[in-house]
């Protein structure tokens, strides 16, 4: 069955998503790419510069991100993203990439998160008006700060917050042993052994890193996914100040140039 969305997809050379009509509400994406596109000025969603990338740069690489941490969610827990599923979405900012997971067939509840209501506030405007139904429990919006938010979500994931490993820190506490933390990995490579000790004393394992291909266009895209098993230990998760502090101690190992 063809649709706007895999229309304008393939339109762009991009790689169409696998079972993207049956695990996605593809007009519900569409319309909302529109409403962003539409919105973009007024509600300030991206900069000028991306205004003619909306499509690629947000929409479809945050479609891409969305199908693959659903895969990734699998593949850690053995269950699959449900209506049963509570998925955060940190620094959520224009909606991306809580949306696409809210537009999944499988209808997972979805909390986008951002202490800014200047974006955000206008989605949830948007869901109200277009899900009145289903609104309450398909979509919760909030207001806060992370480090003062308190609830807990099997599925955590991040587009754009703070850097890695530090959001980990910053995140943590909303989790507890057997939930998953999906982030988008940096784009040059960290001290392994230093990030897993700190890791470690947040509870976290990491998985393999898993390259997104269908994403190169753009450069490097790669996702972290990690997963809780124990508490932190005592002293974790640190006041916000001390983990933003922090930030630049993780500084990216870079290739010499050649």
């Amino acid at each position: 069955m063809s649709n706007e969305l895999s229309a304008e997809i393939q339109k762009r050379g991009l790689n169409l998503p696998k079972s993207l009509e049956q695990d996605y509400d593809t007009k519900m994406i569409w319309d909302y790419y529109r409403f962003l596109k539409d919105e973009n000025e007024i509600g300030g969603f991206f900069s000028k510069s991306d205004t003619e990338r909306i499509f690629e740069r947000h929409l479809y690489e945050s479609l891409i991100f969305a199908s693959a941490a659903c895969e990734e969610y699998y593949v850690a827990t053995g269950h699959r993203v449900s209506r049963e599923t509570s998925i955060l979405d940190a620094g959520s900012g224009p909606g991306l990439p809580g949306f696409l997971f809210a537009a999944r067939t499988d209808m997972p509840r979805v909390t986008f998160l951002d202490s800014s209501q200047r974006r955000l506030k206008r989605v949830a405007d948007y869901a109200a008006e277009h899900f009145p139904e289903d609104h309450s429990t398909r979509f919760k919006f909030q207001y806060r700060r992370a480090e003062e938010y308190t609830a807990n979500y099997p599925l955590i994931v991040s587009r754009a917050l703070i850097p890695f490993p530090a959001i980990v820190e910053l995140l943590g506490h909303l989790q507890k042993p057997g939930d998953v933390m999906i982030l988008w990995s940096p784009k040059d490579a960290l001290p392994d052994e230093k990030v897993n000790i700190y890791l470690d004393k947040l509870g976290y394992v990491s998985r393999e890193t898993v390259a997104i291909p269908e994403l190169s266009f753009l450069g490097t895209r790669q996702i972290i996914v990690l997963k809780k098993m124990r508490s932190s230990q005592k002293g974790y998760p640190r006041k916000w100040k001390d983990i933003k502090d922090s930030i630049p101690d993780w500084k990216p190992i870079r290739k010499p140039s050649t």
